[in-house]
């Protein structure tokens, strides 16, 4: 990171000189490089940032050379999933690249929430949490016991963030990574959830204990930013 910084500034004091120059901020790549050495791709499209080819990302090489520009990045980016598993893509600088609309939670879910006694409440994002992990980690809910460690199911960090940008799509909860990782079970990241969507300074709202161990009720081409 350190040294992409120094050429970045490099790359504008040139500029502000009149001298040529051009730092390019590179996207995973299909066919070459680290991503595909170590099979990368898979994740890496669940992210937002699906490797493209190599040729595709030199071909507006030659004409970026010959523009104004100081720094750019050459990517393939899926805005909108880039921007579920980080709130910081929503700012007004990406605007243009996002499509309209905001991200809504799951509006049943919060409908039931809204009406549900704090027990139930526990229940319906313990088993909402549930079938998420389910799916990340590709297996079937019954298999992913309540009160055992995130860590014994198999989450490993880049799941976490995975699991951090689907908690906020499907539930509407901005939850840090550290909740996550410090989270006993799932019920308790549940709670912790739940704590943060009903949270108002007045009076913080009481999440019970759960007293069950029970499984769940129910079941583009390259990218161009400039920086300006």
């Amino acid at each position: 990171m350190a040294a992409n910084a120094y050429l970045e500034a490099l790359a504008r004091a040139r500029r502000r000189t009149g001298r040529p120059a051009l730092a390019v901020g590179w996207g995973p790549v299909a066919d070459v490089g680290h991503a595909a050495r170590h099979g990368m791709g898979a994740y890496l499209r669940s992210v937002g940032l699906p490797p493209m080819p190599s040729g595709d990302l030199l071909g507006p090489l030659g004409s970026l050379t010959a523009g104004k520009d100081d720094v750019v990045v050459l990517a393939g980016v899926d805005w909108p999933q880039a921007r579920d598993l980080s709130p910081a893509v929503s700012a007004a600088r990406f605007s243009t690249l996002l499509p309209g609309g905001d991200v809504r939670a799951d509006d049943t879910l919060a409908r039931r929430l809204a009406s549900a006694t704090p027990e139930d409440a526990v229940a319906l994002v313990t088993d909402a949490l549930t079938l998420t992990l389910a799916e990340i980690l590709q297996t079937t809910p019954d298999r992913l016991p309540q009160d055992r460690a995130l860590s014994r199911l198999g989450l490993d960090s880049l799941m976490g963030a995975e699991l951090m940008g689907a908690v906020r799509q499907r539930l509407g909860c901005d939850l840090p990574m550290l909740e996550i990782v410090n989270s006993a079970s799932i019920g308790d990241l549940a709670r912790r959830c739940l704590q943060r969507l009903t949270r108002n300074p007045a009076a913080p709202a009481e999440v019970p204990e759960p007293t069950s161990s029970s499984g769940p009720r129910a079941p583009s081409p390259p990218v161009r930013a400039d920086s300006g």
